[in-house]
């Protein structure tokens, strides 16, 4: 596993752990890269997309230094005059080719959750970049919500939904599921049809509280993945005095997610067993996942949690700040 570095503008894909040379030397690799071999080999743009923009960039130009040389092999049979002006007709039709955009059907998730006075609303904007003269998606995005509930099975799907450039909407559970009326633990799954661009979609959960017994409005964004993540999930803050710390996790997978867990703290190891089965979710308590330890006499804090498996699950861990009866997220 790659170390982390506090110089985010050391990566080109932050969230992969990608660099500038790791990117070129992928590239040079392969016969015809391409965005979506970036996303499920390597992990490029596969969590938070927020380097789609540069990747986008880099890999046409790389594409582009490819056609040219390319051509400038053979041209140089032609005579010196028409060996420029046969380079500059092949540069135009390369990205004529280019400017018209590859739309595909884009799906992200993220975690659901209905019950004990709290619920996820659905955040979704769909913005114009500003490097761009106009939206790539056109005046519109269109998408559909799907939910799993904890065991993996398919609750409810959300009539389709129309966004305008640059408009915002926030869901929630009634708007995306009106038929739905129980306690849900699960997972959202945006579907946006016909895109030309993600980058600009960025679905974010809202966890919010239905009752006065406690204030939530934490936000967390997507986190699907279909790849293996580059390291662990870890918690640095499982048991801080007063905190009470939950775990968020949904199987995104079509295989099952299986996995030792661990806490560490004065020098002591306690260790269990987490099972999750596709799309299924789990809504925890971290002190329940560790009925070995005596919490009122152990010092538990710090400490850190953590678990074994890299395979890529959604996860985010929430926090209630016991005398303020607040909510607040962690989004891993």
């Amino acid at each position: 596993m790659k170390q982390t570095v506090n110089l985010e503008t050391r990566y080109v894909c932050h969230c992969a752990r990608v660099t500038p040379e790791d990117f070129e030397k992928i590239l040079a690799e392969s016969e015809s890269p391409n965005l979506r071999e970036l996303k499920d080999r390597h992990g490029i743009v596969g969590q938070c997309t927020s380097c789609e923009y540069e990747v986008k960039g880099l890999l046409e130009e790389h594409l582009a230094e490819r056609v040219l040389k390319k051509k400038e092999e053979k041209t140089k049979k032609l005579p010196k005059k028409n060996r420029w002006e046969q380079i500059s007709k092949n540069v135009r039709a390369m990205f004529a080719r280019q400017a018209k955009p590859q739309l595909e059907t884009y799906r992200t998730g993220v975690f659901f959750l209905r019950k004990d006075g709290l619920e996820s609303h659905l955040v979704v904007s769909n913005l114009q970049f500003p490097e761009s003269e106009k939206n790539p998606n056109g005046d519109h995005v269109d998408f559909h919500v799907t939910l799993y509930g904890e065991e993996g099975a398919q609750l409810a799907r959300s009539r389709d939904i129309r966004l305008p450039n640059n408009g915002t909407l926030e869901c929630t559970p009634a708007d995306l599921f009106p038929e739905l009326d129980s306690d849900v633990v699960g997972a959202m799954y945006i579907d946006f049809d016909n895109v030309a661009q993600t980058g600009s979609l960025r679905p974010y959960g809202l966890l919010v509280n239905t009752d006065s017994t406690s204030r939530a409005r934490c936000h967390y964004h997507d986190k699907f993945a279909l790849f293996t993540d580059p390291g662990f999930f870890q918690n640095s803050s499982p048991f801080e005095p007063g905190q009470t710390c939950w775990m968020a996790l949904s199987n995104c997978q079509p295989k099952v997610y299986e996995s030792d867990y661990h806490v560490q703290f004065s020098g002591k190891k306690f260790s269990g067993h987490i099972r999750v089965e596709p799309m299924a979710s789990r809504w925890v308590r971290l002190r329940d996942l560790f009925p070995q330890i005596d919490f009122e006499r152990e010092n538990a804090s710090p400490a850190i949690f953590w678990l074994d498996n890299p395979q890529h699950v959604i996860m985010y861990f929430f926090w209630h700040i016991d005398a303020m009866k607040l909510w607040m997220c962690q989004h891993h």
